[in-house]
């Protein structure tokens, strides 16, 4: 086909077209792939930056968890020791309280830590039983109370009723 044949607007139509296949060419070639990598570029940068904002977050969990682990098992005493150390805290107390029982200790692990549980069972008024878990909430240090039963019963004896609170202390340790 000859160009002379054409108008000089089917000319200028053919040569648009043109222009506008040159384009798409182009821009499939070469322009395309690289606002592709562009965009790539800036999304791997993103995922970069939100992993070393995520391994500074998991450094504090860490650390954080560390802090915890050790101050849970910081208490590396012997275990049959903070038992007699319950029970000379108890007696030395200057309430009127009974100690009726003392429980073999109780031994759970798991991965972390050792868990030895005691239960220690008063017998007494409800001011002298307050007052002495109040004291062995405050200033007893080797062992923490997790659990405290508070309960009547009857002295068919007496024919009175008794107040008794069973307390349970746990000591952690870690692995």
């Amino acid at each position: 086909m000859k160009l002379s044949r054409l108008t000089y607007k089917q000319q200028f139509y053919a040569l648009i077209v043109l222009a506008l296949l040159l384009c798409f060419i182009a821009y499939s070639r070469s322009f395309g792939p690289t606002f592709n990598t562009v965009n790539g570029y800036y999304s791997a940068k993103a995922k970069i930056a939100n992993s070393q904002t995520l391994n500074q977050r998991l450094s504090i969990a860490l650390n954080k968890n560390n802090h915890l682990d050790a101050i849970i098992g910081k208490n590396s005493t012997d275990p049959i020791l903070v038992q007699n150390a319950i029970m000379e805290f108890v007696a030395t107390r200057p309430y009127d309280i009974k100690i009726m029982s003392f429980d073999p200790m109780h031994k759970a692990k798991d991965d972390y830590f050792t868990v030895y549980t005691n239960s220690l069972t008063l017998q007494g008024g409800i001011n002298e039983l307050l007052k002495t878990m109040h004291d062995l909430e405050t200033k007893f240090e080797l062992s923490r109370i997790a659990h405290v039963n508070i309960y009547l019963k009857k002295n068919y004896k007496t024919r009175k009723n008794e107040l008794f609170s069973q307390l349970f202390f746990r000591q952690y340790e870690k692995n």
